[in-house]
């Protein structure tokens, strides 16, 4: 987010922290340097807070905008439905998943959720579990992507793989 405007109130995915309000903008001081702070609450976690420095081109790059309904229902719409190719290298795969949650494209999130989901569901359905890292992989894109798209669509977390995954992806949700 290049030339960032936030006011307070504003809605912001930050980094990994996922959807976040801006709650206050101002001057606070941290180990005797003042500076101006963009201060934000994720919206799953009251306890913390984040300060993020209006003038650190990092922890401004590290904010991104909320897509509007349109956008997520566009993006869902031309999100390839093939899964990711499956790496059976524990290794590599680990460090594919990183990359795409550090560069937090959504279309890669979503297929990289869709490539996991079918993945869990077929060893469930031969009595295994998902490898933990896997799982931690899992969790950290349904978090991004479910915070984000359960906010903008006014879904509940439970009604969102049924509509990515179900079938439902040319069914928009009923609006609030």
């Amino acid at each position: 987010m290049t030339n960032v405007r936030l006011e307070t109130g504003d809605l912001v995915i930050y980094g990994k922290n996922g959807v976040c309000r801006v709650t206050d903008i101002g001057e606070r001081t941290f180990n005797r340097r003042s500076r101006r702070y963009y201060i934000l609450k994720p919206i799953d976690d009251d306890r913390s807070t984040i300060y993020a420095p209006t003038d650190s081109e990092r922890a401004v790059g590290r904010m991104r905008r909320l897509l509007t309904r349109d956008e997520i229902l566009q993006l869902i719409s031309q999100v390839p439905r093939e899964p990711l190719p499956w790496i059976h290298n524990e290794h590599q795969r680990k460090e594919v998943f990183q990359q795409i949650l550090e560069e937090g494209d959504r279309s890669k999130l979503i297929q990289m959720l869709r490539t996991l989901y079918l993945q869990k569901k077929k060893r469930t359905a031969a009595g295994r579990k998902l490898y933990s890292s896997d799982e931690q992989f899992f969790r950290a894109a349904e978090k991004l992507l479910f915070e984000e798209f359960c906010t903008v669509l006014h879904l509940k977390k439970n009604q969102l793989i049924p509509f990515l995954f179900g079938g439902k992806e040319q069914t928009s949700p009923e609006q609030s």
